[in-house]
């Protein structure tokens, strides 16, 4: 499996998580994109399943209510999906071994920030 040695810091699973954590309202749960490793076998067919019960399985994990979670888009190409979820629904979809990375879809400060030249 591999690991976060060649994240950036700020992109590293567990960071992410506590990132959602920060996002999460009470009447508003984060989104964000969940990345499956190259070694995972899913097709247009398939994907949806899969994403399915991973979301259903953290849920159970995580003790919150698999209904309160929802998968967007599915892009099977990318191997990766939309989902809107409890952080801690999150957190134990960072530890399955077939994601690779998680990306919130709400990222504040992406831009370069300009400087003066003298």
């Amino acid at each position: 499996m591999p690991d976060d040695r060649d994240t950036t810091p700020q992109w590293q699973k567990e960071t992410v998580v506590e990132e959602m954590r920060r996002q999460a309202l009470p009447d508003r749960p984060p989104t964000a994109q969940v990345f499956l490793e190259a070694s995972v076998e899913v097709d247009s067919n398939s994907m949806e399943e899969f994403a399915r019960k991973m979301v259903e399985d953290a849920a159970a994990k995580s003790h919150t209510q698999a209904a309160e979670s929802h998968i967007g888009k599915l892009h099977p190409l990318a191997k990766s999906f939309s989902v809107t979820a409890d952080p801690e629904v999150f957190a134990e979809i960072a530890k399955s071994p077939s994601v690779k990375s998680i990306l919130p879809s709400e990222i504040h400060d992406i831009y370069p920030k300009p400087f003066e030249s003298d």
